[in-house]
């Protein structure tokens, strides 16, 4: 079904907010399908058990896996190759109209990504 989504991301290093994608999606309860506002980058967000997957496909496509047990990874495809990173599911809740995720990447113990995600669906 057409819903309205809103997804902001929060750096928690900087505490920065910004408002990734505000507008129409498709959900079907267990799958999210939007654009993001400023670069089209195509998204799709599944949940399989315990686990979330969140695709990004853009000129440099990602698919971060995050699990309720704290386990995850990120895969990164580009022109020059395929890259692997782990990645750390600190917090994972799901709602009828929120779901929110905080996590970091990791590249070989230094931390190069901490968030928090926010999908506000009405």
């Amino acid at each position: 079904m057409k819903v309205r989504l809103k997804l902001i991301s929060v750096d928690l290093d900087t505490q920065e907010r910004k408002i990734l994608a505000d507008g129409a999606a498709l959900f079907d309860g267990e799958r999210l399908l939007y654009q993001e506002k400023d670069t089209g980058a195509k998204h799709q967000i599944i949940w399989k058990g315990d686990c979330m997957e969140i695709h990004r496909n853009a000129e440099i496509t990602s698919i971060t896996t995050l699990c309720k047990d704290g386990g995850g990874k990120t895969r990164i495809i580009s022109e020059y190759g395929v890259m692997e990173l782990d990645a750390v599911c600190e917090y994972i809740h799901t709602a009828d109209t929120l779901w929110t995720v905080v996590y970091r990447i990791e590249n070989q113990g230094d931390v190069t990504l901490h968030q928090r995600l926010e999908w506000h669906i009405s």
